[in-house]
């Protein structure tokens, strides 16, 4: 489905910004900082960096994009569509770069939850040396 379609459908109206934006997120390979999202929107035309905010926030709010906080307390964004439930990530603490993990890739026994509790949202941070980084300090 396009961007303008997700948009629309979601009840927002498909504004230049934020097809760029909602686009640049679906079409990373990972979660992105709000910096390499404002480079990658900005790389399609002109956009300043409030425009590109606010759109992350309405697409968050109507659940079309994650957010997740990172160990360096700055947000990442990724797409809503993998798995907004139960949303993990592998953060490299090296070279900062975190990766969305598959759905189900953790799994929540709710019979340890407290009775009669409702889980809204689930977020869960992995982190390690991306393979990359881990041949790169082997060969240090």
């Amino acid at each position: 489905m396009r961007g303008e379609d997700l948009l629309r459908d979601s009840g927002l109206r498909a504004t230049s910004i934020r097809v760029r934006v909602l686009e640049a997120v679906v079409d990373a390979s990972g979660a992105l900082a709000q910096a390499e999202i404002l480079d990658r929107v900005q790389e399609q035309g002109d956009a300043d960096r409030v425009s590109v905010y606010r759109a992350l926030d309405a697409l968050v709010e109507r659940h079309l994009v994650v957010r997740t906080s990172g160990p360096d307390r700055s947000y990442r964004y990724c797409s809503g569509d993998a798995g907004a439930c139960a949303h993990s990530h592998f953060y490299c603490s090296r070279c900062g770069a975190m990766r969305c993990l598959p759905p189900g890739a953790f799994t929540l026994d709710s019979d340890l939850l407290p009775e009669d509790s409702v889980v809204d949202r689930i977020e869960m941070r992995v982190e390690g040396l991306c393979g990359d980084c881990r041949m790169k300090k082997t060969h240090e």
